[in-house]
């Protein structure tokens, strides 16, 4: 199957655990976790995976390990 181009994208409710990591690490989860909940478009180029929303836009690059 081939993606759609700039396909709308909703993700529901995020299950998370209460631990704490420090401050750094948290502030980093929040805002990962409303960018996730804001982002409303998904695009891809190559093999990197772009997801935009109201708070910006995050990119995900392809990693074989």
């Amino acid at each position: 199957a081939y993606p759609l181009q700039r396909q709308g994208l909703a993700v529901g409710p995020i299950a998370t655990t209460k631990k704490d990591c420090g401050a750094a690490a948290m502030e980093a989860e929040k805002a990962f976790l409303l960018a996730i909940r804001t982002l409303h478009v998904w695009n891809t180029k190559g093999s990197d995976l772009f997801l935009a929303g109201d708070k910006g836009e995050l990119i995900f690059e392809r990693s074989l390990f």
